[in-house]
């Protein structure tokens, strides 16, 4: 009992944030509807790749998979991704809860290691390319700001005080 009144007093002192981040995410929708969609499809996609990508990684390694399995593996996946932010890298938490929910389902220890290290050399990859292309953008010596045209004077911004 006194476990819920804590709860209810952590939410009482969090009302006003609580419903300003609702008001928040309601007047995005109705100002943005067509974007909001986009941005829940692109969220599924990911999700669903994610499920694919751990199905096709179980089939190969191990030579049996289920779509079950792999969407379990995906949602344990999301969770440590939240509860373990923290961890850079989540060294050792990928490895580490993917190899004890494959256990659970009926596969071995060394699936769920090889699993998320697969994944983890993905992330590298990908990092490493995005690395490159900032790499080759920044020492190309465009950086997206334009010069004035010839004759304008810059100037600095009028500043106005609202009373």
């Amino acid at each position: 009992m006194k476990c819920k009144r804590i709860a209810w007093n952590f939410l009482e002192r969090r009302e006003e944030k609580l419903r300003l981040f609702e008001e928040n995410v309601y007047g995005f929708y109705s100002e943005h509807s067509k974007l909001f969609i986009y941005i829940l499809l692109l969220e599924l996609l990911a999700c669903f790749t994610g499920v694919v990508e751990a199905y096709l990684i179980l089939s190969v390694t191990t030579g049996h998979s289920s779509l079950l399995t792999a969407f379990i593996i995906e949602s344990v996946n999301r969770v440590i991704n939240v509860a373990f932010a923290f961890v850079p890298m989540r060294v050792g938490v990928d490895e580490g809860g993917v190899a004890l929910t494959l256990n659970a389902l009926g596969y071995t220890v060394a699936d769920g290691v090889s699993l998320a290290i697969i994944r983890k050399i993905r992330i590298f990859f990908w990092t490493g390319i995005g690395l490159l292309i900032i790499a080759r953008y920044s020492l190309s010596g465009k950086s997206g700001a334009q010069p004035p045209a010839p004759g304008v004077e810059e100037r600095a911004p009028d500043i106005k005080h609202r009373m």
